[in-house]
């Protein structure tokens, strides 16, 4: 056998069976890079996070206001949505209550009938950070500004639709929907105009 070959394979049955792998060092490199990229993507992640259960969360109240509008339209007489008491009477987040409302007057009847007081729909108190709470808007498009409702607005605790669909008191209502965990993210105004339609107005309000 010639030498130079003979030397070849004796190298080659040396080479077999050895394999590569990662040393200390490069392994505590990408671990630290792997730290680095996960930090800098958390704050994105948290606010997707809270942007999509606002998203969630506004529907539902949507999906409430427009049931109890058909149910008002439906049944040709009042209809309330009205937040659970918290001892906020701004704070549509610890949930709400629809009922029959024959009076109009926004209250649970102390003697309920089909008419008045009947409740129709319930929702709990939303999880997580989310806010919502009846606001007031000032100033001219496109720089509303959106303010607490105080107790100078009459009935900032619900909002009745007359038989007819449009709102009792005559004036729009609005909602501000924000996730008071994460003070960076954008809020979401929801507006139910005099007739009842219901809108969302703003995606970029401001959180307080």
């Amino acid at each position: 056998m010639p030498m130079d070959l003979l030397v070849f394979k004796r190298w080659s049955t040396r080479r077999v069976g050895v394999t590569a792998g990662f040393t200390l060092v490069e392994l505590m490199v990408t671990l630290a890079v792997m730290a680095i990229l996960a930090t800098l993507a958390a704050p994105s992640f948290f606010n997707m996070i809270a942007t999509n259960r606002m998203a969630n969360q506004t529907n539902e109240l949507v999906a409430a206001l427009n049931a109890a509008k058909s149910e008002a339209i439906r049944r040709a007489q009042p209809i309330t949505v009205r937040a659970n008491d918290d001892g906020n009477p701004n704070d549509f987040h610890s949930g709400w209550s629809t009922f029959t409302d024959a009076d109009a007057d926004g209250s649970p009847a102390s003697s309920v009938t089909e008419a008045d007081g009947t409740v129709l729909q319930s929702m709990a108190r939303f999880s997580g950070n989310t806010t919502m709470t009846r606001v007031t808007r000032s100033g001219t498009t496109p720089n509303f500004t959106y303010a607490p409702a105080t107790s100078s607005v009459s009935g900032r605790q619900f909002v009745t639709f007359l038989p007819r669909g449009g709102l009792s008191g005559g004036n729009d209502a609005f909602f501000r929907v924000c996730d008071s965990g994460i003070s960076a993210s954008n809020g979401r105004i929801l507006r139910v105009s005099m007739v009842g339609r219901v809108s969302l107005e703003s995606i970029t309000a401001p959180c307080p």
